[in-house]
């Protein structure tokens, strides 16, 4: 009789570790697809940033000549580096 209920037990509590064992699993593949989808958005984030601060730095450039010129100083235009023109 006690080594029914012994073995009742441990039966069960094979069942519940195997319940915590497969719901730690079903987490972590749930925060390893959130993760990647977050990182996925940094990415995209940082891709558009890198554009908008070429873009700013173009219009900062054509600003600084165009007062250049409306006060009348000569304005060499130096060649902008390939890494900041749009592409």
């Amino acid at each position: 009789m006690l080594e029914t209920i012994v073995l009742g037990i441990a039966i069960l509590l094979s069942l519940v570790a195997l319940v915590m064992v497969w719901l730690a699993n079903y987490q972590s593949k749930t925060l390893a697809k959130q993760i990647q989808g977050v990182n996925s958005r940094i990415s995209s984030l940082n891709h558009d940033l890198e554009i908008e601060q070429r873009q700013a730095e173009q219009e900062l450039f054509r600003l600084w000549l165009e007062l250049k010129q409306l006060q009348g100083e000569p304005v060499d235009i130096p060649e902008t580096p390939s890494h900041h023109l749009l592409k």
